[in-house]
């Protein structure tokens, strides 16, 4: 049980219910840590989400993310939002395609995400 069952058990041997016991308190904690990431409602870890960014970066009509946003919706449905910068040069048929295959790369990359949301936004630079 290592040190944390130790400490919670007590030094001594558990009887079988307090063994049972603490064994279901370290799956528990166990549990916890490991899937607090994609509790509902909360954004995924900044890893994921920068594993993510570089995914639709790398796509070909995409000049830059300006704003991405993640939701956990469930234990396995997860929403990625994001503002994205498409060239100029780009076509409305090159966009759509870009975005399917955003789709298609990000769900690749993590196969929870059940939708995404592009909105073509003006980069940066075309602000004065």
């Amino acid at each position: 049980m290592g040190d944390g069952g130790a400490a919670l058990c007590g030094p001594s041997a558990p009887s079988p219910r307090q063994g049972v016991e603490c064994l279901l308190i370290s799956y528990v904690a166990t549990l916890r840590h490991s899937n607090t990431e994609f509790l509902i409602g909360r954004a995924l870890p900044r890893p994921t989400r920068d594993a993510l960014r570089r995914e639709l970066l790398a796509l070909d009509h995409v000049e830059d993310v300006l704003e991405l946003t993640t939701l956990a919706q469930g234990p396995h449905e997860i929403l990625v939002a994001a503002k994205v910068d498409f060239r100029d040069a780009s076509t409305a048929a090159e966009i759509e395609a870009a975005c399917e295959e955003a789709e298609a790369r990000l769900r690749a990359l993590l196969p929870a995400v059940r939708r995404v949301y592009l909105d073509p936004t003006p980069g940066r630079r075309a602000h004065p």
